[in-house]
């Protein structure tokens, strides 16, 4: 038979929420009256929600993302000969724009070349700077 006991955590300086180092005190605590035989359960479980405890939300938002990346020009004998200036530049998001909010289940879909990983690397601050245009917040 499995036993659990409902500890409340005393906050120090009167912050919202428990610091690492008040979890950490309050296991050691646990860990001391353990050994000194004052508590005879093995487990416990740390109510941390308190009335004074609201989870901050958080929203990704991107707008008009645009990013573009340079070619390769090949270099060929009838390229030299013809003197063009082919476009040098590749358009791979083109005005994206989308949100996000903390709990949300989010897919990206679109078909083969649409640009979703270009997108994902974006957002993750993955792609080369200077090339991408628009707004990311969180």
């Amino acid at each position: 038979r499995v036993s659990a006991e409902s500890q409340d955590i005393t906050l120090d300086g009167g912050n919202e929420s428990p610091t690492l180092g008040e979890l950490l005190k309050y296991s050691e605590d646990s860990d001391q009256k353990k050994d000194s035989g004052e508590d005879a359960s093995n487990h416990h479980i740390l109510d941390l929600a308190s009335p004074k405890m609201q989870p901050v939300p958080f929203l990704l938002a991107f707008n008009n993302l645009s990013y573009n990346v340079g070619l390769r020009r090949r270099f060929d004998f009838s390229s030299v000969l013809s003197r063009r200036n082919p476009a040098s530049v590749k358009t791979l998001l083109d005005g994206v724009s989308g949100e996000a909010c903390n709990g949300d289940i989010v897919a990206v879909l679109g078909s083969s070349g649409a640009g979703k990983s270009t997108l994902i690397d974006a957002l993750a601050g993955r792609v080369a700077e200077g090339s991408l245009r628009g707004s990311v917040t969180l």
